[in-house]
């Protein structure tokens, strides 16, 4: 295997890994506001855990991109 497949198998594989961890964040942000819009009793709660959904998903992305960058 040449140098050059080499680095583009461990790019492959860290951008792989990098969207797991991406993938999974997503996942934990979409369960915590289920869980929270479940017990949520009033409508400015379950606006509440939307915005922390949603600023969850940005730091995923922010991670994902800063990631992206690293490689």
């Amino acid at each position: 295997m040449t140098t050059r497949e080499q680095v583009t198998k461990a790019y492959a594989e860290a951008k792989k890994q990098a969207m797991k961890v991406f993938d999974g964040a997503r996942e934990q942000a979409d369960e915590a506001y289920k869980e929270a819009k479940k017990q949520a009793t009033d409508k400015e709660a379950k606006k509440q855990a939307k915005r922390v959904r949603n600023e969850a998903y940005e730091q995923a992305q922010k991670a994902l991109d800063e990631a992206e960058k690293s490689l």
